[in-house]
């Protein structure tokens, strides 16, 4: 097979699996081809999108195609397993940080240093029979991404870790795919 259709071929698949919001490995990989992918993501019980705009902390708002909601999912595939990223945003450039990592700890976007706090696991929600939600859980913390129940239901809604629990609602994110790279 020449190179060029087996990329097309590994282009299709990685489609596939993205579109489905199967960041499920196969993203990763396909040859190298393709090691980072491009979205925005969203809480899936208030429907806003992780926001990194504001002067201190990673806040949630209504979804657009704001720069400040464009995050890229950078595999550190070199670490451990295939579902271990950092997430950069591109607005402030830095990458989500878990900070002290105690329970209500705000998250920000940081410089990236490679550190543990700005590396995550997304972990696939068992009692999603689509597949579609993920928890994203804190590699150094071993704590999620929890939107704030106290403002979860207004614009800027607070984004901070808590402890991990598959059953609330509020720790339930989607990716959003918008292509396999960053827009220049």
């Amino acid at each position: 097979m020449s190179k060029i259709r087996h990329r097309l071929v590994a282009a299709v698949i990685v489609m596939v699996s993205v579109v489905s919001f199967g960041f499920t490995g196969t993203a990763y990989a396909v040859e190298g081809v393709f090691d980072q992918v491009f979205g925005r993501v969203q809480n899936g019980y208030s429907g806003r999108c992780l926001d990194s705009g504001t002067v201190s902390d990673t806040l949630l708002f209504n979804c657009s195609m704001s720069i400040y909601q464009q995050w890229v999912w950078i595999p550190d595939n070199r670490s451990g397993p295939a579902n271990l990223d950092t997430i950069q945003g591109h607005d402030p450039v830095g990458c989500l940080d878990g900070g002290a990592g105690l329970n209500g700890a705000l998250v920000a976007m940081k410089p990236c240093d490679g550190s543990l706090r700005q590396k995550w696991y997304y972990l696939v929600n068992p009692f999603d029979s689509s597949r579609t939600t993920y928890q994203i859980q804190n590699l150094e913390s071993n704590r999620c991404l929890d939107a704030d129940l106290a403002s979860i239901n207004h614009q800027g809604t607070i984004v901070q870790l808590w402890d991990c629990n598959r059953n609330a609602y509020n720790q339930q994110w989607y990716f959003q795919y918008i292509s396999f790279f960053p827009p220049h």
